[in-house]
């Protein structure tokens, strides 16, 4: 008996912080604030340079972008998964070849 259930969801709830953090980082702006934000808190929190700007001007809207971003990637998984369990709840016709009948 095989299973013939389909899946067009994206994650699983193990793999869904991993894959759409990296996939939000796949993004070049997303990456340059990132970039920035940590030069700005190494000027800030040590003394290897001076940074007149608090890295949370740059960390802060960055993370309420991503968090907004994964917020919606993940509602939108959600109904995927949502949509396969009604999908997959449909009883089927099974078809098989006249040869591998068995003849009582």
């Amino acid at each position: 008996h095989t299973d013939n259930s389909m899946s067009t969801a994206k994650y699983t709830l193990l793999t869904f912080l991993p894959i759409a953090i990296r996939e939000q980082f796949r993004r070049n702006g997303n990456v340059y604030f990132l970039v920035m934000g940590c030069l700005m808190a190494i000027g800030w929190y040590t003394d290897v340079f001076d940074s007149a700007i608090s890295p949370w001007t740059t960390l802060g809207p960055l993370a309420l972008v991503v968090s907004i971003s994964l917020a919606q990637e993940g509602a939108a998984d959600l109904a995927r998964h949502r949509s396969d369990a009604k999908t997959n709840r449909h009883p089927c016709v099974v078809l098989t070849r006249a040869d591998e009948l068995k003849h009582h």
